[in-house]
């Protein structure tokens, strides 16, 4: 499997491990941010917006961030109504279907918009709308636009991988 397939499952497993060490530091920064809200509002009697918003910024881009994962784990929702009457391999094919007529173009859907969103960001220097003002809201945009195409990456990956013979 040293074809550019295997190439690219190569990529997408070191593309994962990363994906996964960027959501345990994003899981850390939000909980840690968290915890220094509460902490805040409870000794100083007054909330940090900053905390909140960096703990809603984090825990927005841990949901984004685990899309890929679950992909690559093979761990995403999938309907098995007929998975007791139909063979292994029909329940292969039927996985590629869906992910050729429904993820891939649904993420790519959703990649579209976003990218186009993170860049304008960008470009504008977009804060955060709260009181705090907190600058990088592009930086959420586009972390939220890298793991989408990332979705893309690890679906073509599993239809790779549904489609080589079973040993």
């Amino acid at each position: 499997m040293r074809h550019a397939g295997g190439m690219l499952v190569e990529i997408a497993g070191m593309l994962d491990s990363a994906t996964k060490f960027a959501a345990a530091a994003t899981l850390l920064l939000a909980t840690s941010a968290q915890i220094g809200a509460i902490l805040s509002r409870n000794l100083e009697g007054s909330i940090s917006l900053i905390l909140q918003e960096m703990a809603a910024a984090g825990f927005f881009l841990l949901v984004f961030l685990s899309i890929p994962v679950t992909i690559a784990a093979n761990r995403h929702v999938r309907l098995e109504i007929f998975a007791a009457t139909r063979s292994e391999y029909a329940g292969r094919q039927r996985e590629r279907l869906t992910f050729l007529l429904f993820a891939v173009p649904l993420f790519a859907i959703i990649l579209y918009g976003l990218a186009g969103m993170a860049l304008d960001s960008w470009r504008i220097g977009e804060r955060f709308s709260d009181v705090s003002g907190l600058t990088g809201f592009w930086l959420v945009r586009f972390v939220a636009a890298i793991a989408i195409a990332l979705s893309i990456l690890q679906a073509a990956t599993r239809l790779l991988v549904l489609q080589a013979p079973e040993r």
